[in-house]
């Protein structure tokens, strides 16, 4: 009963919080179509040096791995990749898999974005039989597509670009089906599909199968001089399109409109030092609020810290990072993982200098 009542208190404080941030996201939206002309009031006029010089030290600010750029005033696009290895449950041999993350980004004006992403993994094991849920196996590699993404974002940024709030909404098709698995099968058996998903568990839903996720989030960013603090608070909704084969019609998990909630947070702490050089540390936790899965408290929750350091030039911003979980990766699919990650952001058009 207390372990019961532990759960309603922490998904009663997940649903408080997301209702206050909505309530913020819908103000935002109400009044981003006057924060073009707010902006264009106060700042200094196209050609003026000031307006040149105000660009280039918003565009030098520090930038976390995953949270994107909110005041980006030319299109711009990211490539990731991340180098890994999973150790399953069971003691069987650990998973080397390395995930490829792309998306572009447009500004349609100062407080109007729109993009889309796309995700992939080559996973190989040494034990198939743990890796991909083959018998006979072994060392066998696979490949999983994640599933597209499609994003639009808002910004309203403060007077003297101290501050940047902002909200948006992602939609992610079931357009790629893994295997004829259900979830709970797809995670017994650690299929590759299962295990490449726990990486990045802000990005489960990207590798979920025959579902459709919904994905409102709000952004909120600080800057004092060489210093930048950005959070992002997001909501997944993701509902079931269609069952898999393994699922008898009767059974309730196979009806479509069944839900999974995943409630993530993430806060970026970036640091200056030279006009070429950031410093960084983001720290990630996912909670995954709703599911049908009989998973034990522990392996509902997730945290993972990830430190990086970031190059700035005039067309690209190459950066390291290192992602270091703290505790079970989510679902306790795995015991534990590490991996490195490289991301490179190239400016697409001539940016400010």
């Amino acid at each position: 009963m207390g372990r019961r009542a532990h759960r309603h208190a922490i998904a009663a404080g997940a649903w408080g919080a997301w209702g206050a941030c909505v309530a913020v996201g819908c103000a935002l939206l109400a009044g981003a179509a006057r924060a073009e002309a707010l902006v264009a009031a106060v700042a200094p006029a196209e050609g003026d040096p000031r307006a040149e010089a105000t660009l280039a030290e918003l565009r030098l600010l520090p930038r976390g791995p995953t949270l994107p750029d909110l005041t980006h005033v030319a299109a711009e696009g990211s490539f990731e990749q991340v180098t890994a290895s999973v150790i399953p449950r069971g003691g069987a041999d650990p998973l080397g898999a390395h995930l490829f993350h792309a998306e572009v980004e447009l500004p349609l004006a100062r407080w109007l974005f729109v993009g889309g992403t796309y995700g992939a993994a080559v996973a190989r094991a040494a034990n198939g039989d743990a890796a991909n849920g083959a018998t006979g196996v072994t060392g066998e590699t696979r490949f999983v597509s994640a599933q597209p993404e499609a994003f639009a974002r808002v910004v309203h940024q403060g007077l003297g670009a101290s501050y940047t709030l902002g909200a948006g909404l992602g939609v992610v098709p079931p357009l790629v089906t893994y295997d004829g698995l259900d979830d709970e099968r797809r995670l017994a058996q650690a299929t590759a599909s299962a295990l490449v998903g726990i990486l990045q568990p802000w990005d489960v839903p990207l590798y979920l199968d025959r579902r459709l996720t919904l994905r409102p989030w709000i952004d909120m960013r600080t800057a004092r001089k060489h210093l930048v603090a950005q959070f992002r608070g997001r909501m997944d909704f993701s509902f079931r399109t269609s069952a898999p084969p393994a699922l008898l019609p009767t059974d309730t998990r196979a009806q479509a409109g069944d839900l999974e909630l995943f409630a993530s947070a993430a806060l970026y702490l970036g640091w200056r030092p030279t006009r070429e050089v950031s410093l960084g540390l983001e720290a990630w936790e996912v909670y995954l609020l709703k599911t049908p899965l009989p998973l034990a408290d522990r392996d509902r929750v997730t945290f993972a810290l990830s430190p990086s350091v970031r190059l700035h030039f005039r067309w690209v911003e190459p950066a390291l990072s290192v992602l270091v979980p703290l505790g079970r990766p989510l679902f306790g699919v795995a015991e534990g993982y590490v991996a490195l990650r490289v991301d490179v952001r190239v400016w697409l058009e001539r940016p400010p200098l």
